[in-house]
């Protein structure tokens, strides 16, 4: 009826249940003795005896009650080294606990990390509620799925120790079954996962502080994937672009681009996915949908994994245009004269310079000429100023209409201005100078209801001839040049000859130039509040005043 055998003289029935046994022996249970883990049963009168191992769920008879007892402590001591690498084994996993109980949910055995860690004793919860070491509302969440894991379904849930530190596990329950197949208790394991929630919120919080930024960002931001294509876009850049966030994500960063400036992004892309540099960047020009130039600067950086394969762009894109309007305004000032916009002296000192190291190089050529309008002092005293800015206006358009595309006009100040033809024969310079005396005579003047003003023009023509004559020392001559031709009546043209280009004549001027430089030097400087009366004493045509400076009269 039994399944038995015999071993050693002791016969053993496997089939027996520990909660059957004070039944089964009746007033024949002598007593009952606890060793090392199992259960001793003496049957009196028959010099029997019977064990039963709980964990085991299993009892075993034998005859011989020394033979026996030798068996079972052979048998308990392999079951309690068993039992022990059992705890090291679980004790040796990282932040995890495991609870078996029984169907009062009564634990019987403990053991982990994660009970040390948050400082429970393992021995000292054997035999309590499994819910005991759990926080509330934890507790009841855990009973819950502890009753399901007895009724044979596996179950998870997320808890809190109940002590100081806030330790969250990871709860999973299944059943335990015996031999048979019954369920006997069940099984808790928990994984502590604090660091891993702790983690996990960091970088959650990481990733909303970036999406703030990105979102929030006053200037364009986007990731774009490795071939171009955007990502996420925020609406700062939507705005610079002028396209939605669906028409953006839909395209590529090179078809919003110039196409001039195509070929150099797809450059710079290939060499940071390819590690020769790390970010790019760039001043480029989208093109927005109704065809409008915008002008940007980009700054590129290349995302990678940890084991360095790059992942995405993420790039900012701030609008320059108006910076680049401003910068091209400032240049273009620095450069032009503000009344005309025709190229102010320093500008044109740049070009006769760069036209001298030509002529050094490839021999001469070109030719210069400086224009000065007849009586113009007399159209701002008559007329006013406003005037003579129209007819400063007047003639500066014309001089444009009438010279070729290469050749450089520039107003040198006042009424003055300046010619530079850089490939006209001396003949074809004076041909230009006859043409521009005539257009000034005939054409340049203010009309209007109650006034008309002509006026005329003198021209000094210096041809390059090869001479080691710097830019200025030219101007210099056809200066001396246009004052000869007002000295010879106005309205017309003076030709710089090679006799008269005197080193001599040229010294001279500069000598006369750099006298009014030291004369308003030192009438700036006698200008003064404490030498000016002192000053004024002076009467004779070269007197030293008692400040200590000289004074010269002229008519």
């Amino acid at each position: 009826m039994h399944d038995m055998h015999e071993s050693g003289g002791a016969v053993i029935d496997r089939r027996l249940e520990p909660a059957g046994l004070t039944h089964m022996l009746g007033p024949y249970g002598q007593g009952r003795r606890r060793v090392l883990g199992f259960s001793l049963f003496l049957l009196a009168g028959a010099g029997a005896a019977l064990v039963a191992f709980p964990h085991l769920g299993t009892v075993f008879i034998a005859a011989s009650t020394g033979m026996l007892l030798g068996w079972a402590l052979t048998t308990a001591g392999a079951l309690a080294r068993s039992e022990s690498r059992y705890r090291a084994l679980v004790h040796g996993l990282p932040g995890t606990a495991v609870l078996v109980f029984d169907h009062d949910l009564i634990t019987e055995s403990a053991a982990g990390q994660a009970l040390t860690g948050a400082g429970y004793d393992a021995e000292n919860l054997v035999g309590c509620h499994v819910s005991t070491m759990f926080a509330k509302p934890s507790a009841s969440r855990l009973e819950e799925a502890c009753e399901a894991a007895l009724a044979g379904e596996e179950r998870s849930v997320d808890a809190l120790l109940a002590c100081e530190g806030s330790h969250e596990l990871c709860v999973r329950l299944s059943a335990l079954r015996g031999e048979s197949g019954q369920i006997v208790g069940a099984m808790l394991i928990a994984q502590d996962v604090h660091d891993r929630i702790e983690r996990e919120r960091a970088f959650g919080e990481a990733q909303e502080r970036f999406r703030r930024a990105f979102d929030d960002a006053p200037i364009g931001m986007a990731v774009i994937d490795v071939e171009g294509g955007f990502l996420e876009v925020n609406q700062a850049l939507c705005a610079i672009t002028g396209r939605p966030a669906e028409e953006l994500c839909a395209t590529t960063r090179m078809a919003i681009t110039h196409p001039d400036d195509v070929a150099a992004d797809v450059e710079a892309m290939r060499a940071m996915l390819a590690g020769a540099i790390s970010c790019h960047v760039v001043e480029k020009r989208y093109i927005r949908p109704d065809g409008e130039t915008v002008w940007v600067a980009v700054n590129v950086t290349v995302v990678r994994d940890p084991d360095g394969r790059a992942l995405n762009f993420l790039i900012q894109v701030q609008d320059v245009t108006d910076r680049r309007r401003f910068e091209s305004e400032l240049r273009h000032l620095a450069d032009h004269d503000p009344l005309t916009g025709l190229f102010n002296r320093r500008r044109f000192e740049q070009e006769l310079e760069r036209q001298v190291t030509e002529v050094a190089r490839y021999g001469p050529r070109g030719a210069l000429l400086v224009l000065d309008l007849d009586h113009f002092k007399y159209v701002n005293d008559a007329l006013g100023h406003h005037a003579g800015d129209e007819l400063i206006l007047s003639v500066a358009a014309l001089l444009q209409n009438r010279l070729r595309v290469s050749d450089i006009v520039a107003r040198l100040g006042g009424d003055e201005f300046a010619v530079l033809l850089p490939t006209a024969t001396p003949d074809e310079a004076e041909h230009v100078a006859g043409e521009l005396l005539r257009a000034v005579r005939e054409d340049a003047g203010l009309d209007g209801a109650s006034r008309r003003a002509g006026v005329t023009t003198s021209i000094g023509v210096a041809a390059f001839r090869g001479t080691e004559m710097t830019g200025e020392e030219l101007l210099i001559e056809a200066d001396l040049a246009m004052y000869d031709a007002k000295e010879a009546g106005r309205d017309r043209f003076v030709v710089v000859t090679t006799e008269a280009q005197r080193p001599d004549r040229i010294k001279a001027r500069v000598s006369w130039l750099e006298r009014i430089r030291r004369r308003s030097t030192r009438i700036a400087w006698c200008s003064t509040p404490s030498r000016s009366a002192t000053c004024a004493r002076a009467r004779s045509a070269s007197t030293s005043c008692s400040s200590g400076c000289s004074t010269t009269t002229t008519s």
